[in-house]
């Protein structure tokens, strides 16, 4: 676990043990784990990372906000605490290149690819347009 119950009980206003257990701000703790991961790209922090004591603050707050949410909240701090620790993994996801997400497909039409298949869009069809490849060059077609 990246935050430790003490620091989510303090966030979270010392929110008496009888009211929420250590257990159950332990179950916070795991949900705001693993949303700082979702979050931020990458998974399996260590204390090794120099990154480490942002983590763990951003999880305290999720979960800071998890506790609050289960529990009276009359000043919306809930609210601030979770834009807090969303704010904090957003800062690390882009000062981060080990959370550098790229998302890509392979080219598919004809000029850079000749075995992609080309396509072509005509309005109001709403066919399927797609031409299938009958091997012969582009500019073979035109006069």
């Amino acid at each position: 676990m990246y935050a430790d119950v003490l620091a989510v009980r303090k966030l979270a206003g010392l929110i008496d043990p009888a009211d929420i257990s250590d257990a159950e701000i332990t179950e916070g703790i795991l949900y705001s784990d693993s949303f700082v991961e979702l979050e931020t790209g990458h998974i399996g922090y260590t204390p090794d990372d120099p990154i480490y004591p942002t983590i763990k603050q951003a999880s305290a707050y999720i979960a800071s906000s998890w506790c609050r949410d289960h529990y009276r909240d009359n000043e919306s701090q809930s609210d601030k605490h979770y834009n807090k620790g969303k704010d904090l993994c957003k800062t690390i996801r882009d000062s981060s290149p080990e959370s550098l997400f790229v998302v890509s497909q392979p080219y598919k039409t004809y000029p850079l690819n000749p075995k992609g298949i080309m396509h072509r869009s005509l309005p109001g069809s709403g066919g399927d347009t797609t031409l299938q490849p009958t091997g012969q060059h582009p500019d073979d077609f035109f006069f």
